[in-house]
């Protein structure tokens, strides 16, 4: 209005009437006066001065409006006069005379008389003043609230439309609780100043309300970025200037204390000791479930009830109550009681809880079940003497070394396995050398740090004494919390003698691996020998015939005599694989070695190695011993024979000794063909030769048939002493080492009576002549044609059996003139024994004389007592068979 009058003013003509003019003045409802400027007379007041100030016309207006003696000092005359003439003045000024203000305008007009005068409009603006100073007292008030408020308050304004907002106000409590200068905000974009708004979700409310105009909240949440993280609750409204307004408070602190409280409600709800409060006169007001649990029993039990109840024999009033007052807390175990006056024990750790002045005002008691603990403990103690009793008393060792091998703990069970009596003294031992040998410590380390254990780990140590004992050891190591060896611990347990026994079976496995390897060659070297006697039969027989039929001056006679002597050899060497499978013909007579040893040193001198030097240790009263003293020579011989070519061409000493040697069972599981041999005293031939020796893979084989390290086609050899001394019941033992000679010991048992045999001379020829009929049964068809010519030369009649079988039922055709059947001993169809028994059931006192190829010993034995009148073993002599018949018909 003021602004409209204004501009109507400063239209009015300086030329307009007076009459005009003033007509204008009286219609506005403003205060408008005309001064004189030099006199500063009122000239004209319109109606509203006068009813402000009344009508003062004539007066000064200084005096008038101002009740001032002199012109006001802020006077506009010469705002507006001069070189300003023209120009309007606005002005505020509070007139104290009506105490109001006003907004003065100002400007100097001309009359119509021509005089320029002061023109005023003075707009009464107490009421706008007043709204003002309110306003401006209202704006300090916001300010100071806005400064002063702890909560953050942050003004918005929208661009974008909408799509992001300006910080345009930011309080001193944003400033706080965000860590940030005013400054450094103000004018950005929310989005740049906090660039977690987005995810905190505030930036789509900001949003929602800006579109709608309602306020929200937007609860408890996390805000986070790279500069701040808190919990904040932010309310949201939108000013009618469309400006938006964030109000929020940091409630990370509350959040934490919520937090803390929930958590430790839940903890006291889930913790796994009984926990209870009670007030300061005891009362319990709560307890958790590990509360109800432990006591068995519900809350309506124990709430409202003394401590007291809880405790048996009143131990609360007794024994804490007091404590508690002086101390504030105590601490110990006592014996709880249950709603249904059960006990248990339970350790107590009761305190007095204050209030910020420092009154107490509750009790807070934790209970903790101890009776599964003091039952372990009386186990563990238990537990513990076993343990010591176990350590003090088992025969395992147990001990406890560094990696270096320094022992800091031993029972006395390993302490006495090495010798020692204290820790002190092993380790005064070990500073000068290792109670381990036979593996390297090192070695040791690796294995164990390689798994953190060792089981069944053996190894070889030494007692104090410098003996050697074995261990089987079980280990682990003990590391600290860097993961560095601290020491190992195990137990050894003394395997010596299940080392030893071990050994032992080892070297019977190996004696019975060599005896089965023996007994196999045996048999098969005895079939061989009864083969090929089987054949030499023929050939060494029809020989001797042919030397019967032709004249002495026959130019075949010599070629004759070459096939008898080869035969003769032939059949030598099938008595040495009869005599290798210990089924050998021996003839038994008492023998003296040493006088054996003495014959055959004598008669082996030229043959032996001329640099040999033979030394004999005989003991000449030497208890004789029953044997076959062809086959004890053979045994000299061999091992003599052997001794010189171990020297070769080096001079050397061959050492024969003979005597007497107690054996027992270890000994003799030490020697080869141990089988069925007894314990006792052996006499003994020993051959120790200097020569070259033999590694342990030529022993493993020395008495394999043909078996020889010099050059081939040598015959048995050892192999047919072997059969010799097992045939004998005896035993024979080797050592040698490469470059230390070699010893052949061979063991016959010690004759317990004495037996004399004569030798017959079975080669001489009889020229008596004999009658009847005799049976021969053989499957050899050139045996039975030999043993028909031989015994048809000697006056016999001869029935031949190809059979078992044929043989019986010829048997049976003419038993009452057949004298003697001639009988073999394996036949097909039916065998030697079975043809025995049944031509004995047909006639008992018919005479049989058993012929093979096995020597008599072996043979015989199946016919002991059942009346076997004669053996003769292929290959025979023609004069032979007609000899042993002649004298058995005759």
């Amino acid at each position: 209005m003021t602004d409209l009058i204004t501009k109507q003013l400063e239209k009015v003509s300086f030329e307009t009437g007076n009459e005009q003019l003033l007509s204008i003045f009286d219609s506005i409802d403003e205060v408008i006066y005309i001064s004189d400027p030099e006199t500063w007379e009122v000239i004209y007041l319109n109606q509203a001065a006068k009813n402000l100030f009344g009508d003062h016309t004539g007066e000064k207006c200084y005096e008038a409006f101002h009740d001032l003696k002199q012109p006001c000092p802020f006077c506009t005359n010469d705002k507006i006069f001069g070189s300003n003439t023209g120009k309007t003045y606005i002005w505020e000024f509070h007139n104290k005379k009506s105490n109001r203000w006003f907004r003065c305008i100002d400007k100097a007009i001309k009359l119509t008389d021509g005089r320029d005068v002061r023109y005023e409009m003075a707009l009464d603006i107490t009421e706008s003043k007043r709204i003002e100073e309110e306003l401006r007292r209202s704006e300090t008030r916001y300010r100071e609230m806005f400064e002063r408020i702890s909560n953050g308050v942050t003004v918005y304004r929208a661009v974008n439309n909408g799509r992001d907002f300006v910080i345009v106000d930011f309080n001193h409590g944003a400033e706080n609780i965000e860590k940030v200068d005013r400054k450094d905000v103000i004018g950005k974009k929310i989005t740049e100043a906090f660039p977690g708004v987005k995810d905190f979700g505030l930036l789509e409310v900001i949003q929602r309300v800006w579109k709608t105009g309602n306020p929200e909240q937007l609860p408890l949440s996390l805000y986070k970025d790279e500069r701040i993280i808190g919990w904040r609750e932010n309310y949201i409204y939108r000013l009618p200037s469309g400006e938006i307004v964030t109000v929020y408070s940091d409630a990370t602190k509350r959040k934490q204390s919520e937090d803390a409280l929930r958590i430790r409600d839940l903890a006291m709800n889930q913790s796994l000791n009984a926990i209870a409060i009670a007030d300061i006169n005891g009362i319990i007001t709560y307890v958790n479930p590990a509360f109800l649990k432990m006591w068995k029993c519900e809350l309506k039990d124990v709430k409202w009830k003394q401590i007291d109840s809880l405790i048996r024999n009143g131990g609360y009033n007794i024994r804490i109550k007091d404590m508690l007052e002086k101390e504030g807390k105590w601490v110990g175990e006592l014996r709880g009681r249950r709603i249904d006056d059960s006990l248990f024990d339970v350790e107590l750790a009761a305190s007095i809880v204050k209030n910020p002045n420092g009154e107490p005002t509750n009790i807070l008691l934790t209970f903790n079940d101890i009776s599964e603990r003091k039952a372990a403990l009386i186990a563990l103690r238990e537990s513990e003497e076993r343990l010591r009793s176990f350590h003090e008393n088992t025969s395992l060792g147990i001990y406890r070394t560094t990696p270096a091998g320094r022992v800091i703990m031993a029972n006395p069970a390993f302490l006495s396995m090495l010798g020692f009596t204290s820790l002190a003294e092993i380790n005064r031992d070990l500073e000068d050398r290792s109670v381990e040998s036979g593996y390297s410590r090192q070695r040791f380390r690796i294995a164990i740090e390689r798994n953190d254990e060792l089981r069944n780990y053996e190894s070889e140590w030494r007692r104090k004494n410098g003996t050697t004992l074995y261990l089987r050891e079980n280990a682990r190591v003990f590391r600290d919390e860097n993961d560095e060896v601290v020491y190992y611990e195990g137990t050894v347990e003394d395997i010596t003698e299940l080392k030893k026994v071990e050994a032992e079976k080892l070297e019977l496995k190996k004696h019975i691996m060599q005896a089965q390897k023996m007994e196999s060659l045996g048999i098969l070297a005895g079939g061989i020998a009864h083969d090929f006697n089987n054949l030499l039969q023929g050939i060494i027989g029809n020989a001797d015939f042919a030397m019967m039929d032709i004249a002495a001056t026959s130019p075949i006679k010599d070629c004759i005599d070459q096939i008898q002597k080869s035969g003769q050899r032939a059949a030598e060497l099938s008595r040495q694989m009869l005599a290798y499978s210990g089924k050998g013909k021996f003839l038994i007579t008492p023998i003296d070695l040493s006088e054996q040893v003495k014959d055959m040193t004598e008669l082996l001198q030229t043959s032996i190695s001329k640099k040999a030097n033979i030394r004999l240790e005989l003991d000449s009263n030497l208890p004789l011993i029953e044997a076959d003293v062809t086959q004890v020579r053979q045994v000299i011989m061999n091992f003599i024979t052997n001794a010189s070519e171990s020297l070769a061409d080096e001079s050397g000493i061959i050492t024969i000794s003979t005597g007497t040697l107690e054996c027992d069972d270890k000994f003799l599981k030490t020697t080869y063909i141990y089988e069925d041999i007894s314990e006792g005293t052996y006499a003994y031939i020993k051959v120790s030769d200097s020569g070259c020796g033999m590694d342990e893979q030529t022993l493993n084989k020395i008495f394999d048939p043909f078996f020889t390290t010099k050059f081939t086609g040598r015959g048995l050899g050892l192999s047919a002493v072997l059969g010799i001394i097992r045939g004998h019941k005896g035993a024979i033992k080797v050592t040698s080492r490469p470059g230390e000679g070699a010893s052949f010991l061979a063991l016959f048992p010690i004759a317990s009576k004495k037996i004399k045999i004569s030798a017959k001379d079975e080669e001489a020829t009889s020229d008596k002549k004999g009658s009847g009929t005799i049976l021969v049964v053989d499957d050899e068809e050139i045996i039975r044609s030999l043993a028909d010519r031989v015994l048809t030369r000697a006056g016999f009649k001869v029935l031949l059996a190809s059979d078992g079988l044929n043989g019986v039922n010829t048997f049976r055709k003419h038993a009452d003139e057949i004298r003697l059947v001639l009988l073999d001993l394996t036949m097909p169809r039916m065998n030697g024994e079975e043809v025995f028994e049944e031509i004995k059931k047909i006639n008992n006192e018919v005479q049989i004389i058993l012929s093979s190829g096995y020597d008599e010993v072996e043979a015989s034995k199946r016919f002991a007592g059942k009346g076997l009148s004669g053996f003769i073993q292929k290959p025979y002599r023609p004069s032979s068979l007609s000899n042993k018949i002649l004298e058995l018909l005759n």
